[in-house]
């Protein structure tokens, strides 16, 4: 059964993949989680918990315990993005896991000039709210991520439904993983799949754990549908408590091969049952962002 879920949502979407394709919802691409981004969002098959639920919604079942995570980004210009999420293992995590993320994203008053020449701000913003389950099956770990978001922009509101499915399997110290993101509608009554930026994303991970240090490595592929194609890579060194990452994205473009942008840089520290950590990604022309993220363990 699960098999053919996997065809039916790649035969949904495979037509939309063989070119560059125009899609609403763009803000579903500012990264929602500090610990991805600090590693260039080369995450979707090593990363765990309530943090790689957001990449992949299988990895929520890599829990020991129930989390819950605040993140901020100080983005470009003057957005912000506020997120919280909370994971919980049902039975020890037999019978799965369920996960729920918030996001809001603030662009802050925009200036305007009406009809007759009157100056005049309005806001922007949008919010979404994700839930989902993971659960360990025979072959791999599978999840599914339901999403709903609505964004307002002076008195016109768009609200759209979506779809994340994402799976892992591990093979000794290595770690493959796949999702399937952003299937969905956009607005009451326009019904196209291809509306929202879906991204098919697949990934290989590497780790090794000793007594006090550990390293994570991963490299992923990613294919947005309105652009060509993104290559992710990043790795994390761990001693004891602190955390040092580094990550580049890769965007190929139509008309050129930007190189200045997709550096990335992050940190963290654990104390007990929180984890704080910290990113830097750089945009190029556009500047660069901030991270900061709280993880408790409940």
């Amino acid at each position: 059964m699960i098999k053919k879920i996997i065809i039916l949502l790649i035969l949904m979407t495979a037509s939309n993949f063989y070119g560059v394709g125009i899609s609403d919802f763009q803000i579903l691409k500012i990264p929602a989680d500090t610990v991805g981004s600090g590693m260039g969002s080369a995450v979707i098959a090593e990363a765990s918990g309530i943090s790689g639920f957001y990449w992949n919604p299988s990895l929520l079942n890599k829990m020991f315990h129930s989390e819950l995570m605040l993140n901020y980004n100080k983005w470009i210009t003057d957005i912000s993005c506020f997120n919280a999420g909370y994971g919980i293992k049902l039975n020890g995590g037999k019978q799965g896991a369920l996960g729920l993320i918030i996001n809001y994203i603030d662009f802050a008053d925009i200036d305007g000039i009406d009809l007759n020449g009157s100056t005049f701000s309005y806001g922007v913003y949008y919010w979404g709210m994700e839930f989902g389950y993971s659960l360990d099956t025979k072959f791999f770990t599978a999840g599914c991520k339901i999403k709903y978001f609505q964004q307002s922009i002076y008195d016109s509101k768009e609200t759209s439904f979506g779809l994340d499915f994402g799976a892992y399997k591990n093979i000794r110290k290595f770690t493959l993983g796949f999702v399937l993101k952003n299937i969905g509608i956009v607005g009451a009554a326009d019904s196209i799949l291809n509306n929202m930026p879906i991204v098919i994303q697949a990934g290989i991970g590497y780790s090794i754990h000793k007594k006090d240090t550990s390293v994570k490595m991963e490299l992923d592929v990613e294919k947005p549908i309105d652009e060509i194609f993104n290559i992710n890579t990043g790795i994390e060194y761990g001693y004891k408590n602190l955390y040092g990452r580094i990550g580049y994205k890769f965007e190929a473009r139509e008309d050129s091969l930007d190189f200045s942008k997709g550096i990335s840089f992050g940190a963290g520290i654990r104390m007990k049952k929180f984890d704080f950590n910290i990113a830097r990604i750089f945009l190029g022309e556009l500047g660069s962002s901030f991270q900061a993220s709280m993880t408790i363990k409940i």
